[in-house]
């Protein structure tokens, strides 16, 4: 039997299956299962992430039955409806799972079916929680800060005289970061018996399985050796969970729950990934068509025979589907999923090359192999490559010591990871002189939609503070090796940002490039347009055209950190005006290497991208902050 459902059209003339507030509403006045609820969740999820293009699907769907629980414990009346009176606080350390966390906020009325379909669009739903959004008490994102945070609250409520619980959910993989052990033996001597930590364990991280990146060790013995209770759990029974949550805190310790559940639970094929699959398809992104359809058939048959989901694979229920005579369950987990060719994929191609002509160089990646395009140097170089899994802390210290044996260690990760968690130990690194470099990828304002924890606009401004680094963002394959060359001749540590979006331009006329020196891209007598990286290359070039042929030339500028050359110079002085375009807080990169150069010789128009940085849809977000081909041009013309 299946169930009825409701309709979105979204303005692209896509139909989106999902569960109305009122459809939810009725449901829980007639006492329908709670498993019921959760699979419907799991179809406004599946639904919310496609009609914002991307989001991260699989712990979502494994953190429903956690989600459901917990605000049913913290309901000061026990009934979902009324979640508002609340006896506690309760947020997601781990953040991915944002979209779960909003499908449970509209099953309580707090979301509104419109809003629902806001994820991840400009003045919409973030894609990161963050505290602009009623009911999120703290912003999270950035692994491992989910503990400490927690006792924060802790310690403000009883200086407030107030009696309440503070519940935290964290990733499995999370526990990997260096601050959630720092942050356990605290709470057990400060008897914060009102503190509740949950695991959403799935066991598989970004890539693969948390055993192959971290092997988390005896949890229960490392816990309760912090002076903690540990309990653990079904994650898909809602009954056992709501047990662990009743028993906690039954004398003066912390309780930290595991509770074991399975990433992209729900949907058959999202379930599949072997003991020996290197590649989990459904961390993030949305499903194409026919998967989408596929997997909202599987959820509305669980929804009408109230199948639940099971972690014994003996009696978990198989439902499959086969479209065109191939099962869903028939997946490649061996390779990656196709991208567009980009830096990623350049850089992955481009390493291996790397790697086979200079047996110094080592490789270190923080569980990003895909999203850095390290995943090919595994395979081919596994004695020279080094998965630290989430601690970038550790990661960096390790290629500091590589460095001091002659090793020269390309250490991979999200630019605002990579750039902000370990800056001691950058520092430190650099205080050895040694050739360390730094790969953030992600660099920049987009991809905005999982929002500000994943921007990184910060990053050059850090890693310009540090002694001897030397700063480049590559926009171009020729600029890419470059970037390599330089930085395997550079004494000292070397950051390379590379933006992930952007088509990569071609380069107009060069034949050689030092620092200070910039590529052509366009051609042009009367301004000069000056950027980096190719998301900003395509967008004025793009702009140049706007403003007519021949107006405008655009220049990339590689060496962020470094003066321009005579060269350089020479070329700038002729404009009339030149426009510098910054996909980073301004401050010590292009603006600050030109104007101190010009010296007020030449009309200097800036544009970077101030504060903290928006997060919607990338189109909506680079208008927002004049960054796309229209708004430069308007600038121009002013």
């Amino acid at each position: 039997m299946k169930i009825d459902y409701d309709v979105k059209e979204l303005e692209s003339g896509l139909e989106l299956k999902y569960w109305s507030q009122s459809r939810f509403f009725k449901a829980i006045e007639d006492e329908v299962p709670l498993d019921v609820l959760a699979n419907a969740c799991r179809l406004n999820i599946l639904s919310m992430i496609k009609a914002a293009g991307s989001g991260h699907i699989g712990t979502s769907f494994s953190s429903v039955e956690i989600l459901i629980a917990v605000r049913q414990y913290l309901s000061a009346t026990n009934n979902l409806r009324k979640s508002s009176q609340q006896k506690g606080v309760f947020f997601s350390s781990k953040g991915h799972d944002a979209p779960a966390i909003y499908a449970v906020m509209h099953l309580l009325g707090e979301i509104s079916d419109d809003q629902l379909f806001t994820l991840r669009r400009l003045e919409g739903l973030p894609g990161h929680p963050e505290i602009e959004t009623p009911g999120i008490p703290t912003n999270t994102g950035s692994l491992g800060m989910g503990i400490s945070k927690a006792k924060g609250f802790v310690h403000a409520n009883r200086m407030l005289g107030l009696d309440q619980k503070v519940v935290v959910l964290l990733g499995d993989g999370e526990l990997q970061e260096g601050q959630i052990w720092e942050s356990l033996p605290t709470a057990a001597r400060d008897k914060m018996s009102e503190l509740i930590v949950i695991v959403d364990g799935n066991k598989i991280q970004s890539d693969t399985w948390v055993e192959e990146i971290s092997p988390p060790g005896n949890l229960k013995m490392r816990v309760e050796g912090s002076g903690w209770n540990f309990i653990s759990c079904d994650g898909h029974d809602i009954l056992a969970i709501l047990e662990s949550l009743i028993r906690s805190g039954q004398d003066a310790k912390p309780t930290f729950i595991y509770a074991s559940t399975i990433k992209g639970c729900g949907v058959g094929f999202m379930t599949e990934l072997s003991a020996t699959g290197k590649f989990y398809k459904f961390h993030s992104g949305s499903l194409p068509d026919d998967l989408y359809e596929d997997a909202c058939e599987e959820l509305q048959v669980r929804i009408g025979q109230n199948i639940h989901c099971a972690l014994d694979l003996k009696i978990r229920p198989r439902i499959e589907f086969e479209l065109n005579g191939k099962l869903r369950t028939e997946l490649d987990y061996s390779s990656p999923k196709e991208r567009p060719v980009s830096f990623i994929s350049k850089w992955a191609d481009f390493l291996c090359k790397a790697m086979s002509s200079d047996e110094r160089v080592v490789i270190l990646d923080a569980d990003l192999s895909y999203d850095t395009g390290t995943y090919l140097a595994r395979e081919i170089y596994p004695s020279r490559y080094i998965q630290a899994g989430i601690a970038e802390q550790d990661m960096v210290s390790m290629a500091g010591t590589l460095a001091l044996k002659g090793k020269i260690p390309f250490v991979h990760s999200f630019a605002t990871f990579l750039t902000m968690r370990p800056t001691e130990q950058i520092f430190n690194n650099a205080t050895e002189k040694t050739s360390v470099v730094y790969v953030g990828f992600l660099a920049g304002l987009l991809p905005s939609p999982p929002g500000f924890s994943h921007q990184a606009v910060t990053d050059v401004g850090i890693m310009a503070s540090i002694p001897g680094m030397l700063l480049i963002e590559p926009a171009c394959e020729f600029e890419m090796e470059k970037a390599y060359a330089e930085a395997l001749n550079h004494k000292g540590p070397t950051y390379i940002r590379m933006v992930s979006l952007g088509s990569i331009p071609t380069a107009v006329g060069n034949d050689s490039l030092e620092p200070g020196d910039m590529t052509a891209r366009a051609e042009g007598t009367e301004i000069a347009i000056v950027c980096s990286g190719p998301l900003l290359a395509e967008e004025a070039v793009k702009a140049a055209m706007l403003l007519g042929e021949r107006v405008c030339a655009v220049f990339t500028y590689p060496f962020l950190n470094s003066p321009p050359t005579q060269r350089t110079l020479a070329s700038l002085i002729k404009f009339r005006k030149v426009v510098i375009l910054e996909n980073y807080n301004s401050g010590l990169g292009i603006l600050k290497q030109i104007s101190s150069a010009l010296e007020q010789e030449v009309e200097i128009i800036s544009v970077d991208v101030p504060g903290i940085p928006r997060n919607g849809w990338n189109d909506e977000v680079l208008k927002f902050h004049e960054l796309n081909a229209e708004s430069i041009a308007e600038k121009i013309k002013k």
